[in-house]
């Protein structure tokens, strides 16, 4: 875990591609999640209770839904409104699940500029 991490960090500080930084990150939660579930599995530990579920969260899943999200919203595509749900629902119990439930309650309201902008918080 700790490489994955180290590797994460130093791509990150030399400014690599988004797409090795993604696949980097990818690795690192990897890794990351067997750890915090024998953590969980201890009892007693202070960790958030999200941090588990957010590493179970499936970026490349979220990253897709996010970027069918922005087009969707872009084109002023009502079907918005079904990717921002599938989006939550992943997003749900994790950190990112407040920016996700503000670009859901602006497709609600079929602001999809306030939408968008609001998407732009989200980072997975």
């Amino acid at each position: 875990m700790q490489a994955a991490a180290g590797e994460l960090e130093s791509a990150c500080r030399e400014g690599a591609p988004a797409a090795r930084i993604d696949e980097l990150l990818d690795k690192t939660i990897a890794e990351l999640t067997p750890v915090l579930a024998g953590l969980a599995a201890i009892g007693g530990t202070d960790a958030p209770a999200d941090s588990a579920r957010l590493a179970a969260l499936d970026p490349a899943r979220a990253r897709e839904l996010r970027d069918r999200l922005r087009v969707l919203l872009a084109d002023n595509d009502a079907d918005a409104g079904e990717t921002v749900q599938e989006l939550a629902e992943l997003a749900k119990g994790t950190a990112l699940a407040p920016g996700v439930k503000k670009v859901a309650n602006a497709v609600a309201q079929y602001d999809f500029e306030s939408a968008l902008k609001a998407l732009d918080s989200v980072e997975v």
